[in-house]
């Protein structure tokens, strides 16, 4: 009797525990530091001219999660961040490709008029 009183106080005990340690998530400071330099990162890549919106959708998941963390909610941060983060590893990778399609293009341009000169230096022959 005694020891089924002893093992239903410690079960409620674990539960309240357990319960408290899931309404007390840490800050999320990693993140937010991840999400600021991946943000950072895509403005340095010109994601305003290549990726916009994705840009912009950072940086709103960002503010939120700030304005979250301010009223102590540390799990909807937490998402927010991770939304943010991934936002601007795609306004990363969107903006290096159109800088990479571009820089193709101008090369492309250049072997065009490098041939047609070619073809004028040597009347008209072409390889």
């Amino acid at each position: 009797m005694k020891r089924t009183i002893i093992s239903r106080w410690l079960t409620v005990g674990l539960c309240v525990g357990m319960l408290g340690a899931c309404a007390s998530a840490p800050k999320p400071d990693r993140q937010l530091v991840l999400a600021e330099s991946r943000i950072s990162e895509a403005k340095n890549n010109e994601a305003y001219q290549y990726a916009p919106v994705e840009i912009k959708n950072a940086e709103q998941h960002l503010t939120a999660a700030r304005e979250a963390l301010a009223k102590g909610n540390n799990l909807e941060a937490r998402r927010l961040l991770e939304k943010a983060e991934k936002e601007a590893d795609f306004a990363v990778t969107k903006s290096e490709l159109a800088r990479e399609e571009k820089t193709v293009k101008e090369v492309r341009a250049a072997i065009k008029d490098l041939k047609r000169e070619i073809n004028t230096n040597t009347g008209g022959a072409s390889e």
